[in-house]
């Protein structure tokens, strides 16, 4: 018997490159001489799992220039503990795993722009069950709170097209 608590939480950072030559704020270079850098971040805070969480981004000002590619930045956190108790009549490895898959998905159409899974693996020995649900002694395991992070970047729109402002972060 193994159980389990998860809790995950991500970031989310939009980078939007555009041609204008003059923004307050943040100014990065790009590829092109004269891009500018607009940054967006939304942080998800601690969750527990199987949560959908929507966000909208703030249209793309036309009036700072063309918009040249979005590069969408993602990183996903996993923090929990787990516990198993050996109901066998053997000693046996037993595999624990703490993971998230956190996804960012464009709302219409559903296209998965960027996908993180971070992921704790511990293999522990135990003996044969001694009879006690403890998750203890010789056959069970209490594992303190462990974390993993994954992160990811993926470049869009580099040339001509358009985004849509409505996106969905899901957290299954």
């Amino acid at each position: 018997m193994t159980q389990s608590t998860a809790k995950t939480y991500s970031r989310l950072k939009v980078f939007l490159a555009t041609t204008a030559t003059t923004l307050a704020g943040m100014l990065a270079t790009t590829g092109a001489a004269n891009a500018a850098s607009i940054t967006h971040t939304q942080t998800i805070e601690w969750r527990p799992t199987t949560v959908d969480k929507f966000f909208i981004l703030p249209k793309f000002d036309e009036a700072l220039g063309t918009l040249e590619s979005v590069t969408i930045d993602l990183i996903g956190f996993v923090q929990g503990n787990a516990r198993a108790e050996s109901q066998e009549g053997a000693p046996s490895t037993v595999t624990l795993d703490l993971a998230s898959k956190i996804a960012l998905i464009l709302s219409e159409p559903d296209i998965t722009l960027v996908e993180v899974k971070p992921l704790v693996l511990e293999q522990v020995g135990l003996s044969s069950y001694d009879g006690v649900l403890d998750f203890a002694g010789s056959s069970g395991v209490t594992l303190p709170e462990r974390t993993a992070s994954d992160s990811t970047s993926n470049t869009f729109m580099s040339g001509l097209g358009r985004v849509e402002n409505y996106l969905l972060l899901l957290l299954p």
